[in-house]
C-alpha cells in the first residue's frame, strides 16, 4: 500500500527531530563535561577515553591562549610576542578566571621589580603561572617565601632560546636565575643551535596566527556535537624525535651561547611538565652532561633540582594541563630550598 504524502513529510520530520534531539542532548553533555571537568577524572589519575577526548577537543578548539589574545599581547620583532605593557587582561578558562598585569617590559610582573629583582624567574606558560592569579605563581611564592625580590619573567610557549635572548634585553644585575624548563623547548632550542638564530615569526604571519586562533576558539550553536560527530579527535601530533641527552645538551648549548651574562650567576633548573607528567629523566641527563669537559664552566653556577616527587594530579588542573596554587607552592618551597642550600655553600 502505497504512502501518503503527508505520512511521508510526517515520518521524515519525526526522524530529523530524532536526530536534533540526539545532536543537541550531545551538545548539552559535552558542555556540562567541559565546565564540570571532575566527572571525567578518575579517583587513581588514570585518564580514559572520554578524559582524553574532552582534554584535546579544550586545548585545540576551546582554550584562549594569552599570547594569541589581541587584548593581551602584542607582536614583538625579537621574541615573536610579550604582553602588552602596562596593560591588564582578564582570560577566562573552563577551570578559572585570572587577570594578567604587564609591566612596561612585557612581562607579568610590577614596574618596581625590573629596577630591584635579585632573582629572575625565566620559563614558560607553568612558570608565567598560567591559569593562577600573578600572587600564586610560583616565581611570587618564591619571593615570599625567601624574603628576596624576584622578577617574573616568563612567558608561555617561549623555549630556552627567548628566555635567554629576553634576559639578554633586560641587562639585568641580578645575581641569581631560576630557569624552568619543559620538553617542547626542544623544538625551540634544537634550530637555535643548530642554525644560530632564532625563528622568530614576522609580523603578518603572528597576526595571521592570532586570527586564526580566534576562529579556532570561538563558540558557535551545536560546536560541541558537530566536533565529537564528524571530526573525532585523534590527538596531538608527535613531537620531533629526541632523548634527554639531546635535551639536555641543547638547553646547555643555549645556555652556552649566552655565557658572558650567565657567568658567575647562581643559577637553579627545573622540569615542568603538564598534567604532571613529570619524571626526573631530564634532570638526571642534565647533571651527566654538565659532567662533560664543555660544560665545564656552566657546573661552576648551575644545579639542577628535580621536583616531581613533590607533584600530584591533584596539583594540576583536570582539563588545562597546567597547575593549581598548590602546585606552584610545592615549586616554590623546593626553589627556595636549593637557593638557601647555595647560599649556606657560598658562605
Amino acid at each position: 500500500m502505497r504512502t501518503s504524502a503527508p505520512a511521508w513529510i510526517a515520518n521524515g520530520l519525526l526522524v530529523l527531530c530524532g536526530v536534533a534531539s540526539v545532536v543537541l542532548c550531545v551538545e548539552g553533555i559535552f558542555a556540562f563535561a567541559l565546565s564540570h571537568p571532575q566527572i571525567l577524572a578518575s579517583s587513581d589519575g588514570t585518564v580514559g577515553e572520554a578524559l582524553a577526548y574532552a582534554r584535546g577537543y579544550y586545548v585545540n578548539q576551546d582554550r584562549k591562549l594569552v599570547q594569541y589574545l589581541a587584548d593581551c599581547a602584542q607582536y614583538d620583532r625579537e621574541v615573536t610576542y610579550t604582553l602588552i605593557p602596562g596593560h591588564t587582561c582578564r582570560v577566562a578558562g573552563r577551570e578559572y578566571v585570572v587577570e594578567y598585569t604587564a609591566n612596561r617590559a612585557g612581562l607579568r610582573d610590577s614596574d618596581d621589580a625590573l629596577s630591584g629583582a635579585e632573582i629572575v624567574v625565566l620559563g614558560d606558560s607553568h612558570g608565567m603561572g598560567w591559569g593562577v592569579q600573578g600572587e600564586q605563581s610560583f616565581p611570587k611564592r618564591l619571593q615570599g617565601i625567601t624574603g628576596r625580590r624576584v622578577l617574573h619573567a616568563s612567558m608561555s610557549s617561549y623555549g630556552t632560546a627567548r628566555e635567554m635572548t629576553l634576559l639578554e634585553r633586560l641587562a639585568l644585575p641580578a645575581g641569581t636565575l631560576v630557569i624552568q624548563y619543559s620538553d617542547n623547548d626542544f623544538v625551540e632550542n634544537k634550530p637555535y643551535v643548530d642554525d644560530g638564530a632564532l625563528n622568530i615569526l614576522p609580523e603578518w604571519q603572528y597576526r595571521a596566527v592570532v586570527r586564526e586562533h580566534g576562529l579556532a576558539t570561538r563558540y558557535y550553536p551545536l560546536k560541541h556535537a558537530i566536533s565529537l560527530l564528524t571530526a573525532p579527535w585523534h590527538g596531538p601530533p608527535p613531537s620531533p624525535e629526541s632523548d634527554q641527552r639531546d635535551e639536555a645538551t641543547y638547553f646547555l648549548e643555549v645556555l652556552l651561547r649566552h655565557r658572558a651574562r650567565l657567568e658567575g650567576k647562581t643559577i637553579v633548573v627545573t622540569e615542568i611538565g603538564a598534567y604532571d607528567q613529570n619524571d626526573r629523566r631530564f634532570i638526571d641527563a642534565l647533571r651527566r652532561a654538565l659532567a662533560e669537559p664543555r660544560h665545564a664552566a656552566l657546573a661552576r653556577w648551575l644545579t639542577a633540582i628535580d621536583v616531581s616527587h613533590a607533584l600530584e594530579p591533584g596539583d594540576y588542573y583536570v582539563l588545562d594541563g597546567h597547575m593549581k596554587p598548590s602546585g606552584h607552592d610545592k615549586v616554590a618551597r623546593l626553589l627556595a630550598a636549593e637557593l638557601d642550600r647555595r647560599k649556606r655553600l657560598n658562605r
